[in-house]
């Protein structure tokens, strides 16, 4: 039994620290090719965070493309997604961080502005409270209107 406690015990505790790896790098992305490569590396994990941040940069990616009918229809896939993602983690300050982030600097016309005032509400809580994400406050004042 106290193996089994372990085992679980250190891989929520690397996969905490792979999302701060990730969350960190995600702050250092500066073009197009670093894009595509932190978005290949973390394509395929399953964590909540994790695919946030994949999400954001797969619909940053939009602007490198010429045809605004799939870039609309990109938009509206990856809006789908990171709502999705959001309701199904609530309490999850990294995904609610990146569905801010992304709001805040969608233009007006696409119509993605909905969950600011939730998102913001839940992120001053965080921002006031001391846990294990603190290294994402930083961020989070920079980036957003908060």
């Amino acid at each position: 039994m106290f193996q089994i406690i372990l085992i679980l015990l250190i891989g929520f505790l690397g996969g905490t620290d792979l999302v701060k790896e990730v969350a960190l790098e995600f702050h250092e992305l500066d073009g197009q090719k670093s894009e595509l490569a932190f978005t290949e590396q973390y394509k395929n994990n399953t964590d909540p965070a994790i695919k946030a941040y994949v999400i954001a940069i797969q619909m940053k990616q939009i602007e490198y493309l010429y045809n605004p009918i799939k870039q609309m229809n990109l938009f509206s896939d990856y809006k789908k997604k990171l709502s999705s993602l959001a309701e199904m983690n609530k309490g999850n300050i990294h995904v609610r961080y990146i569905r801010l982030l992304i709001q805040e600097q969608t233009p007006e016309f696409l119509g993605y502005k909905s969950d600011i005032p939730a998102d913001k509400a839940f992120l001053s809580v965080m921002l006031n409270s001391k846990d294990e994400t603190d290294y994402l406050d930083k961020y989070i004042i920079e980036s957003t209107s908060l």
